[in-house]
């Protein structure tokens, strides 16, 4: 397929929150919302400046609202992930 950017994609992973979490091996568990992937993945999109941010401070539970060092280029619509920094979340 041509490169487009009138295609667009949407990767939709259902499944309740607490629902068991699967066990490929001793080794391996993921979680219940997954891509699996064994090979090679190519996903492409418009090329972004930057994709990681750090807080410019604590993000706090039940806050609507986040600060951010400079530099992120979002847009309408995108959507954003908070990561824990350590096992204290």
């Amino acid at each position: 397929m041509p490169l487009n950017e009138n295609y667009t994609a949407r990767i939709t992973l259902y499944g309740e929150r607490k629902a068991e979490s699967i066990t490929y091996d001793n080794a391996i568990e993921a979680g219940n919302k997954l891509i699996a992937n064994v090979n090679k993945m190519a996903l492409y999109g418009a090329k972004r400046k930057q994709t990681v941010m750090r807080l410019k401070e604590p993000a706090l539970a039940k806050s609507n609202k986040i600060r951010l060092d400079t530099g992120l280029d979002l847009v309408r619509g995108d959507r954003l992930a908070l990561l824990p920094t350590s096992y204290f979340y």
